[in-house]
């Protein structure tokens, strides 16, 4: 075997889990959503909340799929995990601010729902407490899969990994972990998270 070339890296961690894993890396690339910014014509502004609001139906459904994919391939608590993702899409505040901003700039739901969650993602950020300061993951999570049914785009998923591989990736959301074959995946390297997340 021809070893030219090949170099192996070394990196330190935090590890979440016993074990070791050698194998070839899956590079997980996730892209920011691109939220177009537009202001809503007076006459269809009723259509762009009743939009809205479907979309968190959509969403809420979305995330009971998963959650009950959860409990089938892991465990009950496990999947408690998404009972934080369904009140995050109940939270009245949030959905309040998002109608507010939108009444109040004019501007498509998209950008007004985006900017109300990146509010209350950098608020949970800087939160002292780490459980508490995680919880700006579930938010962004939720949200995420908001604006993708808003947009009319999939959700992402690692669904279609089928080969033994170790996936690599900035952060992975608690539903795109959910997704994972686990007979497919060796190990999970991440940039992002701690210990508990």
């Amino acid at each position: 075997m021809d070893s030219r070339g090949k170099t192996e890296i070394v990196l330190q961690g935090i590890a979440a889990s016993k074990g070791i894993a050698y194998g070839q890396a899956f590079l997980y690339l996730q892209s920011e959503l691109e939220v177009p910014r537009y202001t809503v014509d007076a006459a269809k502004r009723a259509a762009e909340i009743s939009r809205f609001e479907q979309a968190l139906v959509s969403t809420r459904q979305q995330i009971a799929q998963v959650q009950q994919q959860v409990r089938r391939n892991l465990s009950e608590e496990e999947a408690l995990i998404f009972d934080a993702h369904q009140m995050v899409l109940e939270d009245q505040a949030l959905i309040t601010e998002t109608l507010r901003e939108f009444e109040t700039t004019g501007l498509n739901i998209e950008t007004c729902f985006n900017a109300v969650a990146q509010r209350y993602i950098e608020a949970f950020s800087q939160i002292d407490d780490e459980y508490l300061r995680e919880r700006a993951a579930d938010i962004k999570d939720v949200t995420g899969r908001v604006l993708r049914v808003l947009l009319g785009q999939a959700a992402q998923n690692l669904s279609e990994l089928v080969e033994q591989r170790i996936v690599v990736a900035e952060d992975i959301s608690p539903s795109e972990a959910a997704g994972i074959d686990r007979s497919a995946a060796m190990g999970i390297v991440t940039d992002g998270g701690s210990r508990t997340s």
